[in-house]
């Protein structure tokens, strides 16, 4: 069996759901119903994903399970898209040795077709001879015409200490180009202009969700906007020049789920080393009074270009 495709009845339930009409109290039940059940399934995917990753290592088990598009965000490296050269990347990572990793979710979101999904949260990571050490992971899940899941996109931090990734000597995938328009990519030019004219604490503030969540790669979980604005206008960071661009989005066709993975640069002066290169995965979700925001953003370090 091929168990990068997961079962997922419950979604085709979930999305018959959605096309009839919700007009009684009975409905709305079936309808909740459906929809959590379609969370659980995500949820199992990802469970069952990181028990193969944990059994038989990052590099060995998680090709299976992408996309042939698929991207990948490794902290200290470009982003990758393409399933072969991710699975360069991941092999080309000697340090990973005798590292087991696993992780499991702070939240599982489903876009309302149930084409779209999103697991972010918590990774462990078990060296040998040595306490275990936590990261961060966020994946994108794209529900397949077979009615199963497979990975999108996937980002990690903490895997990988400074100055450790190897970059894989050819076919490095590396994404060229901008994210094609749609509102998400709109909403995350808009967030960067903001950041442009106004300092990242105030866009940071204006564009997360109330309980929106901010992983940095130092392992930080900063959650509403309040947080997110104090930690930003610490140190350097506040007055910093930011720049950003999305390479690549994802979009339900139902409008509320939506993802942008791009390219950063902050300028924290006006020396030749005083630039730091970035790169993000943000998931923007549609909230009640129609406008999008942001549910988790994170990034990590990438080559000086």
């Amino acid at each position: 069996m091929n168990r990068s495709r997961f079962p997922n009845s419950a979604v085709v339930l979930l999305a018959v759901s959605l096309s009839t009409p919700v007009s009684s109290p009975a409905a709305q039940a079936q309808a909740a119903a459906a929809s959590a059940a379609a969370r659980d399934t995500l949820r199992l995917a990802d469970q069952r994903i990181s028990a193969e990753v944990y059994s038989g290592g990052l590099a060995h088990a998680l090709p299976a399970a992408l996309a042939s598009d698929a991207a990948f965000l490794l902290e200290g490296a470009p982003i990758v898209q393409g399933r072969q050269a991710v699975e360069r990347l991941l092999r080309a990572q000697t340090a990973w040795q005798g590292l087991r990793s696993s992780w499991s979710p702070f939240r599982v979101l489903l876009s309302s077709d149930g084409s779209l999904g999103v697991t972010f949260g918590e990774t462990v990571l078990q060296r040998p001879a040595a306490a275990p050490e936590l990261g961060r992971y966020m994946t994108v899940w794209r529900r397949t015409a077979a009615g199963g899941w497979e990975i999108a996109a996937q980002a990690h931090t903490g895997l990988l200490s400074a100055g450790a990734t190897v970059l894989p000597s050819s076919g490095s995938g590396s994404i060229r180009g901008r994210a094609a328009a749609n509102p998400f990519t709109a909403a995350d030019l808009a967030f960067a202009k903001l950041a442009a004219d106004s300092g990242a604490p105030t866009a940071f503030a204006r564009y997360i969700a109330p309980d929106g969540m901010t992983l940095a790669s130092t392992g930080e979980l900063n959650i509403g906007p309040a947080a997110a604005r104090a930690r930003l206008a610490e140190g350097r960071a506040g007055s910093a020049e930011w720049r950003w661009w999305p390479v690549l989005s994802f979009a339900a066709a139902s409008g509320d789920l939506g993802v942008t993975i791009g390219e950063a640069e902050i300028r924290l002066g006006p020396g030749e080393n005083e630039t730091f290169f970035s790169k993000y995965l943000t998931v923007w979700q549609r909230q009640p009074d129609g406008s999008l925001k942001f549910v988790v953003d994170g990034g990590s370090g990438r080559p000086r270009p």
